[in-house]
């Protein structure tokens, strides 16, 4: 089933705490670095706090660092077996389910940001 990060994330909490809202929002783990997202994602609209890796700002990438140091540290996230497991596709801590750009789109992309780069060479 196809499904986002942040979603995935409050799947995995939600199973964690048996099933139980009130329990994920009383859930205080220092130890789980979900935590911060078990409500969605904590930087919605805000920049990164200064000196903040994007390992900690990016869902996808704490999924994979969740994934490789909290769930099972003695095998990699490749090997990981348990496909029910909310958070299994983002495991690696890239998202399977974002479209690759085309060679057209990469392109397109480049030439417009050169040709802001010659508007504001202008001004």
């Amino acid at each position: 089933m196809k499904t986002n990060p942040t979603k995935a994330i409050r799947e995995l909490c939600l199973l964690c705490m048996g099933g139980s809202p009130k329990e994920v929002r009383l859930c205080s783990s220092e130890l789980c670095p979900l935590v911060p997202w078990r409500f969605g994602n904590p930087y919605y609209g805000k920049e990164r706090p200064e000196g903040m890796p994007e390992s900690q700002t990016n869902p996808v990438k704490v999924i994979g660092n969740f994934c490789k140091h909290h769930c099972s540290p003695e095998f990699p996230p490749d090997d990981c077996t348990e496909k029910s497991c909310p958070v299994y596709p983002f495991r690696n801590g890239k998202n399977p389910f974002r479209a690759k750009k085309t060679e057209a789109q990469v392109d397109a992309a480049r030439d417009n940001m050169e040709k802001a780069v010659a508007n504001r060479k202008k001004t």
